[in-house]
């Protein structure tokens, strides 16, 4: 417990970090409250059973038990259109877009996570999430912004970000960047591993303007407005995030911002976790490769208070 406290409060007293945080806060606080939000789990099935396939991905093959493992959902997403023609995908499509625009409207008023995303968002660093819903925007007066002229309507939400006033420094200005798509906008989230490998290639515009010296300064600098280069300049601080085999296009970031020693010499980037099965040998061998140190702590209530009390 002491070194992790130290760990923790080493990286925030740097005031030079960046958040990545995952669904595993909504769900833990849920459970803790009695009340069953929305899973992948659950929109798969959906996904499934709307287009009638012969594919049972839970181990009891009724949807009511763990996952089978060796497929992770975003190929399972894209699985699920094999075989449709375009009226086919344009419903798979409508029914994951009402399913992420209803994400959080299950959640009754009284439940407010023990206050720990307004405890998050008094830190002041910005945040990274893989979450569509809005649920760590209650209570304030975030509006949708970008920085960059056209990012408002683009698919990919490389310049797009939530806060209450505009921000010039992606990797220091406090804002939430929804970094697989929002809500707010349920016809851009990218979901499945074509949407991952179209993103992608997106990135890969983006990534070599943020390392070579001879690119022009103009483009070096709308670089360096997207959350993608604070994930790859910045130390992190990871929670509630499985940072699993789903997680196709973080991993494959992960790797490149190693492979090009952008991280060199900074503070140590960090993954928070709780001792329930969820560390496995080949996540730990991961995340030590890519530079990730793993922080173990012996329940939730530790780990979230821990991270989020402000001093």
């Amino acid at each position: 417990m002491t070194r992790n406290i130290k760990e923790i409060e080493r990286l925030k007293k740097s005031k030079d970090f960046v958040f990545l945080i995952g669904n595993g806060i909504n769900r833990y606080y849920d459970e803790k409250a009695g009340i069953k939000g929305s899973s992948w789990e659950e929109l798969l099935q959906e996904t499934i059973n709307a287009q009638k396939i012969q594919m049972n991905i839970f181990a009891d093959g009724k949807g009511n038990t763990q996952r089978i493992d060796g497929i992770s959902n975003p190929e399972i997403f894209s699985l699920s259109e094999c075989g449709c023609d375009g009226e086919d995908k344009k419903n798979i499509h409508q029914l994951q877009c009402d399913f992420v625009k209803n994400l959080g409207t299950k959640m009754p008023n009284e439940n407010k996570l023990d206050g720990v995303y307004e405890k998050l968002l008094s830190i002041g660093r910005p945040v990274l999430t893989t979450n569509f819903d809005l649920r760590m925007h209650e209570g304030k007066i975030f509006t949708m912004k970008g920085t960059d002229g056209k990012c408002l309507n683009s698919y990919y939400p490389l310049y797009r970000y939530f806060a209450e006033h505009e921000v010039s420094d992606a990797c220091n200005d406090f804002a939430i960047w929804h970094i697989h798509g929002a809500a707010s906008t349920p016809s851009r989230i990218q979901i499945s591993l074509d949407n991952y490998v179209g993103y992608i290639n997106r990135i890969r515009q983006v990534l070599p303007d943020l390392s070579d010296t001879n690119k022009d300064d103009k483009k070096r600098e709308a670089a360096a407005k997207t959350w993608v280069y604070a994930f790859m300049t910045k130390p992190l601080l990871i929670v509630g995030l499985g940072l699993d085999i789903d997680e196709t296009m973080l991993r494959w970031l992960l790797i490149k911002r190693k492979r090009r020693n952008w991280m060199e010499g900074s503070s140590k980037s960090i993954y928070a976790y709780v001792d329930d099965k969820e560390m496995n040998q080949g996540k730990e061998l991961f995340l030590k490769q890519v530079g990730i140190e793993p922080l173990q702590f012996k329940d939730y209530d530790e780990m979230y208070q821990t991270i989020f009390e402000t001093n």
